[in-house]
């Protein structure tokens, strides 16, 4: 599967990633490989790619009511994959707008995560094992699912500084985030988007530069759980900005970080309180 980081370019067939880009490193791509071709098709309410092992799915729309859409999104990529006998969630991602505007009550991210959960409640199977995730806020009216699924179980990381999602106090969302630290999988590894959270709180308010370093001491941490296998330079990482004129110090940042694969979007990050998240995958 081909990511393409550009919200103004739509190409059939390829996954996108709906920000605007700020900076990235010499012809970053993020192109997902496997042993076998992954087969592509477009269904009514998704498009579908299909091997022997992998199912992704990839789903977009302009609805409004978030709480609504997620769990509508939820119910037909659950489904499908039950359908199929892909019976693991191995990665999501979930780009809605105004993550942090309130609506009925609830913050809209808390709705996403209440609409999750409740889903998950309707296909136990999926509960047995929480994928990596990421869930961010565009600058546009666009909603964008993306979901990875897998015949065979992956191994769920957690991050001992943290504590895990779904253990968070019901203060951040009436049913806790629903998702693993990291995922290994097929020597693969995806770490979900990771914050300047210590514990479940917030760090280093209105400080990008110490924002930004304990979220790669994060990073670090789930490198560490997995033995080491993989080296931190060798990462591919996105970096959801909150506010572009920020952009000057975190590209100062990363490149006294030496990462070499990195790109930058203008994003919301899922509290209001922080300033930057990043994801990051990494490969044997």
């Amino acid at each position: 599967m081909h990511f393409v980081f550009d919200q103004h370019v739509k190409v059939s067939g390829r996954l996108p990633v709906p920000f605007d880009i700020l900076a990235a490193s010499e012809a970053y791509q993020e192109c997902w490989m496997t042993d076998e071709p992954m087969v592509f098709s477009r269904e009514p309410q998704f498009e579908q790619w299909q091997n022997a092992e992998f199912l992704v799915l990839s789903m977009e729309s302009l609805a409004a009511d978030i709480g609504q859409l997620s769990a509508d999104v939820y119910s037909v990529a659950l489904a499908q994959a039950t359908t199929l006998g892909y019976l693991t969630l191995i990665r999501t991602w979930n780009y809605f707008p105004q993550i942090n505007e309130e609506s009925g009550g609830l913050e809209r991210y808390q709705s996403f995560c209440v609409s999750r959960q409740k889903v998950l409640n309707q296909f136990p199977v999926f509960e047995k094992q929480n994928p990596a995730a990421t869930a961010i806020g565009t600058h546009n009216k666009q909603n964008h699912f993306v979901f990875l699924f897998a015949k065979t179980a992956g191994i769920g990381i957690e991050n001992k500084r943290q504590l895990s999602a779904w253990e968070y106090p019901k203060k951040y969302a009436p049913k806790q985030p629903r998702f693993a630290r990291a995922m290994l999988h097929s020597g693969v590894l995806m770490c979900s988007g990771t914050a300047s959270v210590v514990g479940h709180e917030t760090k280093h308010v209105g400080d990008l530069e110490k924002q930004f370093h304990e979220s790669l001491l994060n990073v670090k941490t789930l490198l560490k759980e997995t033995g080491d296998q993989f080296e931190m330079s060798a990462g591919y990482f996105r970096f959801y900005l909150r506010d572009a004129k920020d952009l000057a110090l975190l590209n100062q940042l990363i490149e006294q970080s030496a990462l070499s694969h990195y790109v930058v979007l203008l994003a919301d990050v899922c509290r209001a309180d922080l300033l930057i998240e990043c994801e990051a995958v990494f490969q044997k």
